[in-house]
C-alpha cells in the first residue's frame, strides 16, 4: 500500500475513534441516577431518594415511600396514606435500547411489584410496589404503584422537592 493512502487510513480510523468514542464512553458511564432528597407530587412528599451507607454503600436508596389512595373498589372507604416500609436501592432497567432508574423486580427490563410490607391504616399488608424514573430525564418520575390487599394506587409524575 502506498505510504499517502496507509496514512489517509489511519486518519480516517483515528476521526472515527474520536467522534465514536464520547458515545462509547457515554453507553459504559450510563445515565445520571436520580437527585437525592425528598420527592413530591402535587405538593406532597411521596419517597426520600438517600445516600447507601455499609453494605449499600455507593448505593441509592429508595426509603419513606408513601401514596395517598383513592376512593376505589378495593381500596379502604376513606383515603388514607399508604406507607411501603424499608429502604431498597434504585437499579437500571434496560428495555429496546433504553435504560432507566427503577425500583422494582425485573420484568423484562421494566420494573414490576416487589413485595414489601405496607402499611395503611393501622394495618400491615403483604403488598408489593415499583417506581420507575422518566429514561429521557433522571429528574422525573414516570411510574410509581403501591399494591396492598385488593387495592391499587399509583401517580404518574414526580419530581425532586
Amino acid at each position: 500500500m502506498p505510504p499517502v493512502r496507509r496514512t489517509r487510513s489511519i486518519i480516517a480510523v483515528t476521526a472515527a475513534a474520536l467522534v465514536l468514542a464520547p458515545a462509547a464512553l457515554a453507553q459504559a458511564t450510563g445515565i445520571p441516577k436520580p437527585p437525592l432528597g425528598p420527592w413530591a407530587s402535587e405538593g406532597r412528599t411521596i419517597f426520600v431518594l438517600k445516600k447507601g451507607q455499609g453494605k449499600h454503600k455507593g448505593k441509592v436508596l429508595l426509603t419513606d415511600y408513601r401514596l395517598r389512595t383513592e376512593v376505589q373498589v378495593g381500596c379502604p372507604e376513606e383515603p388514607t396514606v399508604a406507607r411501603v416500609q424499608g429502604r431498597y436501592p434504585l437499579k437500571k432497567f434496560s428495555r429496546g435500547g433504553y435504560t432507566a432508574w427503577g425500583v422494582g423486580r425485573n420484568v423484562g427490563g421494566e420494573p414490576g411489584p416487589q413485595p414489601a410490607k405496607v402499611k395503611a391504616g393501622d394495618q400491615v399488608y403483604n403488598g408489593s410496589f415499583y417506581v420507575l424514573w422518566n429514561y429521557e430525564n433522571a429528574t422525573q418520575v414516570s411510574r410509581a404503584v403501591i399494591e396492598f390487599d385488593d387495592c391499587r394506587t399509583e401517580l404518574v409524575f414526580a419530581k425532586p422537592k
